[in-house]
Order: C-alpha cells, then sequence, then structure tokens
C-alpha cells in the first residue's frame, strides 16, 4: 500500500516509522516540559514541546499531528498521572495547536521552507 499521488511514493510502512519515532520525541519532549515548569498536573507553564509538535506536523502532515496527539497522551498525560478519561480530551488540545497552523500553510499555500515571499 502507497500513499501519495507523486512519481517517488512511500509506502505505509515508511509512514509508521515515522509516526513511532516522532510520537517518542514528542512524548519526551511534553513529559520533560511538565517536569521543568509545572503549573499543575500535566500542564506546563512553558510547553516548548508544541514548537516542535507544529514543525513536524508541517513536515509530515496529519502523520505529525497524530504523533503530537499520541505524544501528549503519553507524555503529558500518562507519565503525569491524569486519569485516562481526562488524558483523552486534554490531549485534544495538542491536535488543535498543531492542526491550526498545518490549515493555515495549507489554505494559502504557503511553503515549509520559506523559498518565496509568499512563504514569510
Amino acid at each position: 500500500m502507497n500513499i501519495g499521488s507523486g512519481k517517488k511514493q512511500k509506502s505505509l510502512y515508511t509512514y509508521l516509522v515515522i509516526l513511532v519515532i516522532v510520537t517518542a520525541i514528542n512524548s519526551l519532549l511534553a513529559r520533560f516540559g511538565v517536569i521543568a515548569r509545572p503549573v499543575g498536573p500535566g500542564s506546563s507553564g512553558l510547553y516548548f514541546s508544541v514548537a516542535f509538535m507544529i514543525a513536524f506536523t508541517l513536515w509530515f502532515g496529519a502523520w505529525g499531528a497524530i504523533a503530537a496527539y499520541i505524544g501528549c497522551l503519553i507524555g503529558a498525560g500518562m507519565l503525569a498521572g491524569i486519569p485516562f478519561d481526562v488524558n483523552l480530551y486534554w490531549s485534544l488540545a495538542d491536535l488543535w495547536q498543531v492542526l491550526i497552523p498545518l490549515m493555515a500553510f495549507k489554505t494559502f499555500n504557503a511553503y515549509v521552507g520559506l523559498r518565496t515571499r509568499k512563504d514569510f
């Protein structure tokens, strides 16, 4: 099974490997952010991991958004001791935080590499 419509297509296996790696990075960054600047259980005063989550989402699309959700679910939720039912909707915040810039980039046809004036 191949995903994408370009000439050079990547297999689903490649995307799943990317998903696992990016999820692990997001989980570690989310957990470190919650430990470094705690405000309350599972929340941080300076949640710097969202910057990485946005970059991963812009690079990898929906796979990066899924990784952001799972990364928050594991890193800022499960490892911080938040109840699982609360954690499921708590992690939706990270999903929205990465989907909004992704939708903006797609709407304005901006390129992540910032090659032209329109991309800034």
